[in-house]
């Protein structure tokens, strides 16, 4: 497996991999955005349909609200390239479903399956700060087709689902804090959820380095940040917890525990993304040691360029009430 840190990396590879599809594409997606990175993805798909591909795209309509202007759907009635023969071709189809399903994954051929943090469009590709993963096998594009969460211990690696079906995310997330003996890195662009922010503070306090990153200025979600570091500030050991805040857009959703075992993929630590959304992220152990080791070196620079977090001035009533709608 590999993973990929930015768009520099990710989209590059990713237009390799479409380029070269032979049987299939399926791809699904929260928000796509009508921009130069999203015309391009589109402009892919059309060419390995002519060729022959069937391409099959998922659109969650839950996503459409955050594209505002540019949004995917008003492509439908655009005449330009490459649109119009992306919604009209006989060799593609597109769902546009309202299932709350958050997750960002690309399949090809059946035996490729790419998956992570970032959305079609440009912010991803150029400019905020997000991972991706690839992984070979039939196995895993099985399992994630099917809605289950599939494991290979040989190999070190778990495909962990939130589905209609069954929610596995918050349980395995929980379980690999709870597990770590010496230190705990997250990166995270949204964090709010009460539960966690309250076992983070605890294992603080049972002497575990707990190092927490986020993004000073994020697109969403600021105040619900403000809140929880303010309360991790009161509740977390001072000696054993520290916070950092990126000066780009941190779009991630990674945990790191004890240098050995990596969760990645789209879920924020926001609860609706825990319990109720479509999630998709990956449990990755040390006989990854390359991928740990590229996870590392880039936790590593981001620390480098980010301030530590120091106590914030306490919130107003608007503050508050919108850091509990999420905002």
């Amino acid at each position: 497996m590999k993973v990929w840190v930015d768009g520099s990396e990710l989209y590059p590879r990713l237009e390799k991999l479409l380029s070269r599809a032979k049987r299939s594409i399926v791809i699904q997606m929260f928000l796509w955005k009508d921009d130069g990175t999203g015309r391009a993805i589109a402009a892919l798909l059309v060419e390995a349909a002519d060729r022959g591909v069937f391409v099959d795209v998922t659109k969650d309509a839950t996503g459409d609200s955050y594209e505002l202007e540019h949004d995917f759907l008003s492509t439908k009635a655009d005449a330009r390239t490459p649109w119009k023969r992306f919604w009209n071709h006989p060799r593609i189809a597109v769902h546009h479903l309202s299932e709350r399903d958050h997750t960002k994954a690309f399949i090809i051929d059946g035996k490729v399956l790419l998956l992570g943090g970032m959305n079609i469009g440009d912010e991803y590709r150029t400019e905020w700060h997000d991972y991706f993963v690839e992984i070979r096998g039939r196995r895993f594009v099985e399992g994630y087709l099917a809605g289950e969460s599939v494991s290979s211990p040989k190999e070190s690696l778990k495909l962990i689902l939130n589905t209609g079906f069954h929610k596995t995310v918050r349980d395995q997330l929980t379980q690999l804090l709870q597990s770590a003996s010496h230190r705990i890195v997250l990166e995270q662009a949204y964090l709010s959820d009460p539960a966690m922010i309250t076992l983070l503070a605890a294992r603080s306090r049972e002497g575990i380095k707990v190092t927490i990153i986020l993004p000073a200025h994020p697109d969403i979600h600021g105040h619900a940040n403000r809140a929880a570091l303010a309360r991790l500030h009161r509740e977390g050991d001072p000696h054993h917890l520290h916070i950092f805040l990126y000066p780009k857009m941190l779009h991630a959703k990674l945990v790191l525990v004890d240098r050995l075992s990596l969760f990645i993929g789209s879920a924020n630590f926001i609860t609706s993304s825990l319990d109720s959304m479509g999630e998709a992220n990956v449990l990755i152990g040390q006989r990854h040691r390359y991928v740990i080791f590229k996870i590392l070196h880039a936790i590593r620079r981001d620390l480098a360029i980010s301030a530590p977090f120091q106590k914030q001035r306490k919130m107003w009533w608007l503050g508050q009430m919108l850091a509990r709608m999420g905002l």
